[in-house]
């Protein structure tokens, strides 16, 4: 069961749909808001999967055009010592970081995808930096959101949805899809949430 929701639309709205949405997990707020929030506010995010048995969330990307060896390697290596770096700043260690690419049809899927026992909100940012530096233009975006909540709202509403995801309290896989001004959410079957089409 999918759930198609307006990038407008606000914490309120969103609160309201899923409350009448009864197919959705029990409590859907903090996840599903978490996927709508990632995906609306970052332009250059295409799908973010969270595989519950995994315990992993994924962000993918596309990149116009094939991605050579070499920028792979460098983008590959580029990813792990900043998460490394990041971590060893807060004490964080055994953290779990995988990148992988696939070319479909003149275009690379790019995958970044983390274990959320560590995983930090601020980390989204610093992948996408590293993502428009080694690709540049290349880098598929979405249209902007019309409309913004607080911001403050929204950081600390980012902020207790990691929180609750680090805690393992996400129980269903989800896969969220951004398309043009739309954000869609559902249920991950068959399988590790990443590898849904």
């Amino acid at each position: 069961m999918a759930a198609l929701i307006s990038s407008r639309a606000s914490p309120a709205i969103i609160r309201r749909y899923f409350l009448i949405e009864r197919r959705l997990p029990d409590d859907p707020n903090e996840t599903v808001r978490l996927i709508v929030s990632l995906l609306v506010r970052h332009s250059e995010l295409s799908r973010i999967a969270i595989d519950s048995k995994a315990r992993s969330i994924s962000f993918f990307f596309i990149v116009r055009g094939a991605i050579g060896k070499n920028e792979r390697a460098a983008f590959t290596r580029a990813v792990h010592e900043h998460m490394e770096a990041f971590h060893d700043l807060d004490r964080r260690y055994g953290i779990k970081v995988s990148v992988e690419m696939e070319a479909v049809n003149g275009i690379t899927i790019v995958e970044v995808r983390r274990d959320t026992r560590t995983v930090a909100r601020e980390e989204l940012a610093v992948v996408i930096a590293l993502l428009v530096d080694a690709f540049g233009d290349r880098v598929a975006t979405n249209p902007p959101a019309d409309g913004e909540d607080d911001p403050a709202a929204q950081e600390e509403m980012v902020g207790n949805a990691f929180d609750a995801l680090r805690r393992g309290k996400q129980k269903k896989s989800l896969i969220g899809f951004r398309d043009e001004r739309r954000v869609l959410v559902c249920f991950a079957h068959g399988g590790r949430a990443g590898s849904q089409d």
